[in-house]
């Protein structure tokens, strides 16, 4: 999935999931998502440092608050999915990064803080105007678990 950035460079997240295995990819799935690689040739790739998991959350966020303020839940699915894809990979990319069991506890509760809310909203997203919650709804959540990823600081790089 290649989603543009802030400053309107592609952030490329990939899902840590089997193709095979992961129901978003199946071919009957009724949220219509893309089964494909995007057509422009773009590679998915998954972000190879905390850091760079990091940025692409960022722009993640910023995707998918834009679309709640349009009231655009079908563009917002793509990011929301996407950010679960990448907390998934955010505990492993931090371990590889530091072995401190503070700070994988760090990250795992910011994690887990961050997958209600995008649960949340993701409710939301398949469940229409009266389910799940808005961005606005979680944004403090959202906004509060980010720094508390950002502010983990990992033996061999800054975030």
């Amino acid at each position: 999935m290649a989603l543009a950035g802030c400053d309107g460079s592609p952030v490329i997240v990939s899902p840590s999931r089997d193709a095979q295995t992961d129901p978003h990819n199946a071919t009957d799935d009724p949220h219509g998502h893309q089964k494909e690689p995007p057509a422009d040739g773009r590679e998915v790739a998954r972000p190879e440092s905390y850091g760079a998991a990091l940025e692409q959350l960022d722009a993640l966020c910023a995707a998918t608050q834009d679309a709640f303020a349009n009231d655009d839940l079908q563009e917002a699915d793509g990011p929301v999915h996407a950010i679960g894809h990448l907390l998934e990979e955010l505990p492993q990319l931090a371990g590889q990064e530091s072995p401190s069991e503070t700070v994988q506890q760090q990250v795992k509760e910011a994690v887990d803080a961050l997958m209600v809310s995008f649960g949340a909203l993701d409710g939301r997203v398949h469940g229409g105007g009266s389910a799940g919650k808005s961005y606005r709804e979680v944004a403090a959540e959202i906004e509060e678990a980010v720094a508390k990823l950002k502010a983990i600081t990992l033996s061999g790089a800054q975030p």
